[in-house]
């Protein structure tokens, strides 16, 4: 068998792939590759790989593309995503990617077999693919392509159906570097057109996360009607109407409640969808089987995640670096908005009055009061040596008056601190006024 897969070659039973996958039947195929059961030849256990097509894996890329898709699911760990465990080269290069083996059959399929759903069912499929589409929001990353196919339905450990988002080959990066963003030219069109919001049709990258909402509200349309909300015999016509028409209008047995929330989903401008998965879910749960999907969604939206390309630049590797990181800027908002409270002001009042005390005590010690007794007069010899001094008038005394002994105390209810290791001023009676004029050291005052 060919490592790459030509447009006629298909993936024969019993091949081994890489050296160690047994391909037991092919599971589907499409224009970028295939995907086939294999079971692994050591530890006999069942998964699925998906491989490259000979003409697409000569591009570069569509190669990039398989691989970022790889990179994006294996940062995914919620069971509403598709697990990717490995990727590997064959022997010509070729890359592969092992993802866990499901059991079940995707949206589509469920539609086209048994026609259009109830309500509760259809709203419970989507809060199940809104948890997957939350984590990959929540890594900084938009899916592209959600349609019925990629939404597929398995069981869980309960026997409960258990939805998984399958397919981020067309995830993008919210705030991709510049080698990212070259793989999709800005005229590009990638993903499944009926599906597509109008924005995702005039350019690729004037989108964000309400993209996926818009599809999002495709697909349950489709759950609860049997068709799309906007229909064309041919691509042209098909983009006309997405673009330019409203949705069809819907059964009248559907709530009209729910109506509404299916037309919020499919407005035209992103800016009047919900803004998020989360405020999705709030307006579907009240028409789901069950409440609690919506907290979930909320915080799983909300936990700190590492995009797939750098999303916060700067942060060091510490896994609780973004969670500090966050509650420091939450600090700094709180503070600018309406300051610290109060319990946590006392630590810079006290820090301030020991402040003013320790230079108060200073300027007592090194320029005190004169003392009582005037200095011993010079020798005769002495005085006759030196010149005779101008006579000048005295210099009056600094207009600026001592800082006030209650400007200083600390205010009410403070406790009690050590401002200062420099030695505090004797509590005696003041020193006797000196007979001529005292300069009063300048004080500023705080």
């Amino acid at each position: 068998m060919p490592a790459f897969l030509d447009a006629e070659s298909t993936v024969q039973p019993g091949c081994v792939l890489g050296g160690k996958y047994r391909v037991e039947r092919v599971l589907g195929m499409g224009g970028m590759g295939v995907v086939v059961a294999a079971r692994h030849v050591e530890l006999n256990t069942g998964f699925a790989l998906k491989l490259m097509r000979h003409d697409a894996a000569k591009d570069e890329e569509s190669v990039e593309r398989f691989l970022r898709e790889a990179r994006a699911a294996v940062r995914l760990k919620s069971e509403h995503c598709v697990r990717v465990l490995d990727v590997d080269r064959l022997e010509d290069g070729a890359p592969y990617m092992v993802m866990e083996l499901l059991v079940g059959q995707d949206l589509a399929e469920l539609v086209s077999a048994s026609g259009a759903r109830s309500p509760p069912e259809a709203v419970d499929y989507i809060l199940q693919a809104c948890e997957g589409i939350a984590e990959a929001h929540a890594a900084g990353l938009v899916h592209r392509d959600i349609k019925p196919q990629n939404l597929f339905v398995s069981r869980g450990t309960d026997g409960m159906p258990l939805v998984k988002v399958l397919d981020f080959g067309l995830a993008k990066s919210i705030k991709a570097t510049p080698e990212i963003r070259s793989l999709t030219h800005t005229t590009a069109v990638l993903g499944s057109p009926v599906y597509m919001s109008p924005e995702q049709m005039r350019a690729s990258r004037q989108m964000d996360a309400r993209s996926d909402l818009w599809s999002l509200g495709v697909c349950l349309y489709e759950l609860l009607t049997g068709r799309t909300p906007f229909e064309g015999a041919t691509l042209p016509e098909l983009c006309s109407s997405v673009l330019n028409e409203p949705p069809t209008p819907m059964p009248s047995d559907i709530p009209r409640g729910l109506m509404r929330v299916i037309v919020r989903c499919l407005q035209k401008d992103p800016r009047r969808r919900y803004a998020d998965v989360a405020e999705l879910a709030v307006a579907l749960e009240e028409f789901a089987s069950a409440p609690g999907a919506a907290a979930r969604i909320r915080a799983v939206l909300d936990t700190p995640r590492t995009e797939l390309e750098p999303v916060h630049a700067g942060l060091s590797a510490d896994p609780d670096a973004e969670t500090k990181t966050a509650a420091s800027i939450d600090t700094t908002q709180r503070v600018q908005r309406r300051g610290l409270p109060l319990a946590e002001r006392w630590p810079s009042l006290l820090a301030i009055g020991a402040g003013i005390a320790g230079l108060v005590a200073l300027a007592f010690v090194t320029k005190g009061p004169a003392p009582s007794q005037p200095p011993p007069s010079p020798s005769p010899i002495a005085a006759a040596a030196l010149p005779a001094a101008p006579s000048a008038p005295p210099e009056p005394p600094s207009s600026v008056p001592a800082p006030s002994p209650s400007k200083l105390a600390p205010a009410r209810g403070a406790p009690a601190r050590r401002a200062s290791t420099s030695p505090t001023p004797p509590a005696t009676t003041a020193p006797p006024k000196p007979s001529t004029p005292v300069l009063v050291p300048k004080t500023t005052e705080f």
